[in-house]
């Protein structure tokens, strides 16, 4: 990349910033985990809903930042295949975690609105 030779020294930085994002959704994830099992071992009465509403949201968030790190690492990394290939697998991916996250919230909100937690 001849004409944007400070590209050498912004790509790690990203690449850094993709494995952040990742390892960030990663932990918010197990946390909610960790929390969603606190609150089973402390309730086993009528906890149900409850650990579904805290893992449910941690969830979300942590498919948030997969999503942003997916984005990031098809911008910068070369795996080989046609650039559009590349477009065509993220879209999908996005799609699909967009999906996932649209189907948590909505099962989250029924949830809060029924029990009102």
């Amino acid at each position: 990349m001849e004409n944007f030779p400070f590209f050498e020294y912004i790509f790690p930085v990203i690449s850094i910033l993709s494995l952040l994002l990742g390892l960030f959704g990663a932990f918010i994830i197990s946390v909610g985990s960790a929390k969603s099992a606190w609150e089973y071992i402390k309730n086993k009465k009528n906890s149900f809903q409850k650990i579904r509403l805290i893992f449910g949201q941690h969830l979300i968030i942590g498919l948030d930042f997969f999503v942003g790190k997916d984005i990031i690492d098809t911008m910068l990394i070369n795996t080989g295949i046609n650039f559009w290939e590349e477009i065509t697998i993220l879209i999908i991916v996005v799609v699909i975690r967009i999906s996932l996250t649209i189907m948590a919230e909505r099962e989250l909100q029924s949830l809060t609105e029924s029990k009102n937690i």
